[in-house]
């Protein structure tokens, strides 16, 4: 059966000032813009919509800022919650190169509480000190810790001023989740909160975003964006076959489907996998079962519900192509079987999968 799908929500909140580095690097410069982001990475986050993760959809709308905007002017940084210290926020990303961002978000992962008020308090320090910031809060809802956000960000307007320009943006979130969010953006006139129900609406306001940190008459013509690298896949992939082929067999033990870390999207270098598993499942009366897995990075609750969405990610697109729903069952089992070991990157790499078993 579906889960229920999860309307999910992002607050992207918007601070536009001065800029600071509590902890400055070699390649971070106090005298450059800052762009600091706050991550809710609690377990929430993992719940879906049209099969994909909050947590997903928040790391893109950070890989695409950070990707637009030119690296050599900007610093930014990363705060997350620390799942391993109860009701505690982190600095997970340093302020330096943006392509540091880039090079950590696919570790980041979705588990446990959301201290979102010991983030924005977190952020403050970071952002003192300097002539400009900007603050970028994803989210899907209220600190459940016992902090006020609110009153953090009462604090943030009263050092900073007119200077502090917050934009709040929800996917559709809970109407006492929205209050809270709205008292946030009600702290300056010039604050405002936006609600959002579709992924292409959001890339419209993250782009708004975009042209506020880096306005496109100063935008360098000759300045190429951040590139992202791509995850390679585990598996040699199959080509997709002609339409009149015919299946009587496949090996279910070649049937793989990789996932990064912390995420059940599926990569567009596996449909030619799933193709051909529906290929089969249409020329055969079988059902089939998805058996999701995940590394054991994270609680053991947190992985058992991941595997069970990355299976369900693969049952979505089966039904996509035409596989009725009653013929496939998607479960998972967390951690609690690995073909590698989780020591290492490659290993973990091999365990975050989805594998296939054909049943009469």
């Amino acid at each position: 059966m579906f889960k229920k799908k999860v309307i999910q929500g992002i607050l992207i909140s918007l601070l536009i000032g001065g800029c600071s580095i509590k902890e400055a690097s070699l390649e971070s410069s106090s005298d450059k813009p800052v762009v600091l982001f706050i991550l809710d990475t609690s377990e929430s986050m993992l719940n879906l919509e049209n099969g994909k993760s909050k947590m997903e959809n928040a790391k893109k709308s950070i890989v695409d800022t950070v990707s637009k905007i030119d690296s050599n002017r900007f610093n930014t940084g990363l705060i997350t919650f620390d799942n391993t210290r109860r009701c505690r926020a982190k600095t997970a990303v340093e302020l330096g190169d943006p392509k540091n961002i880039l090079d950590s978000i696919d570790e980041v992962e979705a588990w446990g509480v959301s201290p979102l008020a010991d983030a924005i308090a977190r952020s403050n320090e970071m952002l003192s000190g300097t002539e400009k910031k900007m603050l970028i809060l994803l989210s899907d809802g209220k600190d459940n810790c016992g902090g006020d956000p609110v009153a953090e960000a009462k604090k943030l307007y009263k050092k900073y001023g007119v200077k502090v320009n917050l934009q709040v943006i929800g996917y559709a979130v809970e109407k006492k989740k929205q209050d809270e969010l709205k008292k946030i953006a009600r702290i300056s006139k010039d604050w405002m909160y936006h609600d959002t129900v579709n992924g292409a609406n959001a890339k419209k306001i993250v782009q708004k975003i975009i042209e506020k940190i880096q306005p496109k008459q100063q935008t360098p013509s000759t300045i190429s964006p951040i590139e992202r690298e791509e995850v390679e896949p585990p598996r040699v992939i199959y080509n997709v076959p002609a339409e009149d082929t015919e299946y009587d067999s496949i090996d279910s033990s070649n049937f793989e489907v990789g996932f990064s870390s912390g995420s059940n999207n599926l990569s567009s270098s596996y449909i030619a996998q799933i193709k051909k598993l529906y290929d089969y499942l249409k020329d055969n009366n079988k059902k089939v079962t998805l058996i999701g897995h995940a590394d054991s990075r994270g609680t053991e609750s947190y992985n058992q519900k991941l595997s069970e969405q990355r299976a369900e990610t693969i049952k979505f697109k089966l039904i996509e192509f035409g596989i009725n729903a009653d013929r496939i069952e998607a479960i998972g089992k967390g951690e609690n079987e690995p073909i590698a070991t989780n020591t290492t990157k490659e290993g973990r790499r091999k365990n975050r999968r989805v594998e296939i078993e054909i049943l009469d």
